[in-house]
């Protein structure tokens, strides 16, 4: 009665052992970060030798095949194999320099070598946007700048020092036109004088060309004629 115990349990056993486990596809990391530009390595390994498969990605609106294998030949789709790269023989994949659309769901499929159910896996990839980098300027743009701020700031105090040289010149010549007064007799020398200095020139023409009033003298003793000139703020005098 023992014995038939045991060979029955051994019968058991030999069955549990010869039975076939079922053919799966273990994944390293199901979901996948990768900044844009990157690389995305998709990490997968069958559970037993696989003789087929094939990847395919998805979003909401696209359903598109990447490449597909059977033994050690293998063929990529949709040019995907500018991109991508295979391992073989555990199927791994590539993709390299991602961009914000290759996020989605990536789904691998194998077929084990000595038949049987297939199996698959689904992975997902987020691809993170990534800001522009900002230009930086170089010394010499640098420099160039500070050069024209500098230039800029010249002529703003040049013209600045020009108007207030020119109102100063306007304020005294102004000032000293009030109180000329010139004496002349035909063509004796002309004498002027504007309260402080009097100077003497060689017979010369006179044209005023604007004055506030003031007198103009002739004759020696300014005796034989006067004539006030009207104009609006002060007198400038040309002698010819």
């Amino acid at each position: 009665m023992d014995r038939l115990t045991l060979t029955a349990g051994a019968f058991c056993l030999l069955i549990s052992v010869a039975q076939p486990q079922d053919f799966t596809i273990l994944t390293e990391n199901r979901q996948i970060n990768v900044a844009e530009g990157g690389n995305a390595f998709f990490s997968v390994k069958p559970s037993a030798a696989a003789g087929s498969g094939g990847w395919d990605y998805k979003n909401t609106t696209t359903n598109i095949d990447i490449v597909v294998w059977i033994g050690s030949e293998f063929r990529f789709r949709n040019n995907y194999g500018e991109r991508a790269e295979l391992f073989l023989p555990n199927g791994s994949l590539l993709l390299k320099s991602v961009r914000v659309s290759d996020s989605g769901d990536y789904t691998v499929k194998m077929g084990p070598t000595g038949g049987g159910a297939d199996a698959s896996a689904i992975l997902t990839l987020h691809v993170l946007a990534v800001s522009p980098p900002v230009k930086k300027l170089s010394v010499g743009g640098i420099i160039g700048i500070v050069i024209a701020v500098l230039v800029v700031v010249a002529l703003i105090i040049g013209i600045t020092a020009w108007m207030f040289k020119q109102k100063i010149c306007r304020a005294k010549c102004g000032s000293q036109h009030n109180n000329i007064k010139m004496a002349s007799q035909g063509n004796e020398p002309v004498s002027y004088s504007n309260g402080t200095n009097t100077q003497t020139t060689k017979p010369k023409e006179i044209d005023v060309v604007y004055a506030q009033p003031y007198i103009l003298q002739q004759g020696p003793n300014a005796s034989t004629a006067s004539t006030e000139i009207n104009k609006t703020d002060y007198a400038e005098l040309k002698f010819k």
